[in-house]
C-alpha cells in the first residue's frame, strides 16, 4: 500500500500537474483568450498597485528562475566549476533566495493589504482575487521559511534527491524510489 500512494504522489501527480499546466494554458489562450483575470483595479488605487506588483513581479520571476537553475543543473556541473555545496547554498538557496523571496513577499503583502483594506478595491474583487492573494501570501511565506530553514539541517541535499528525481520526470524516467523524499514518505506513512 505504501507504494501505491507514492506512485501516485510522486509519479502520476506530477505529470497531472504538468498535463494541467500545458493543455490549460492552451486552452485559456486558445478559447478564453485574456478573459481570465482579474478585474482591473488601477483606477480606483494605483500607487501602491504599482510598489506591490513591481517588488511581487521581480522576486517571483528570479525565485523561478533560481529554481530552475537549482533544480536543472545537475551537482557535477558546479563541481566542474570548483563551486563547493557549502558555497553553492550560501550564495544560491540562502542569499539569492531569500532576496528574491523577500521581494516577492513584500510585494505580495502590498498587494494583499490593497485589496483587503481599501473599500473600493475590495468591493470589485471577486472571491477568485482574493482567494489568490491568500494562497500566494501563504505559499511565498512557506518558501521563505523552508529557505531559512535549510542551514538548520546540512544533511538533506536536494541536488543528489529530489533536483535528480525531477530531472527525470521531464525523460520521463521517474526514479522515485531513490528520491529521499520518499523515503521520508514512507516512514512517516
Amino acid at each position: 500500500m505504501d507504494n501505491f500512494w507514492a506512485v501516485i504522489l510522486w509519479v502520476i501527480y506530477p505529470y497531472a500537474m504538468l498535463g494541467s499546466f500545458v493543455f490549460g494554458t492552451i486552452i485559456r489562450f486558445g478559447w478564453f483568450h485574456a478573459g481570465i483575470t482579474a478585474v482591473s483595479s488601477e483606477m480606483l488605487e494605483k500607487r501602491k498597485l504599482m510598489v506591490g506588483s513591481l517588488l511581487f513581479h521581480v522576486g517571483i520571476i528570479l525565485a523561478f528562475f533560481g529554481h530552475v537553475l537549482g533544480i536543472l543543473i545537475p551537482k557535477t556541473w558546479t563541481d566542474a566549476l570548483g563551486i563547493s555545496n557549502e558555497m553553492y547554498h550560501l550564495f544560491g538557496s540562502l542569499m539569492m533566495g531569500t532576496g528574491a523571496g523577500v521581494l516577492a513577499l513584500a510585494g505580495i503583502t502590498i498587494l494583499t493589504y490593497r485589496r483587503f483594506t481599501n473599500a473600493r478595491v475590495f468591493m470589485t474583487s471577486s472571491w477568485s482575487d482574493l482567494i489568490v492573494n491568500v494562497a500566494l501570501l501563504i505559499t511565498i511565506v512557506l518558501g521563505l521559511a523552508s529557505t531559512l530553514s535549510g542551514p538548520l539541517n546540512p544533511t538533506f541535499d536536494y541536488r543528489e534527491t529530489l533536483s535528480v528525481w525531477a530531472r527525470q520526470i521531464f525523460i520521463f524516467q521517474p526514479d522515485w524510489p531513490a528520491c529521499l523524499m520518499f523515503q521520508l514518505f514512507t516512514k512517516f506513512m
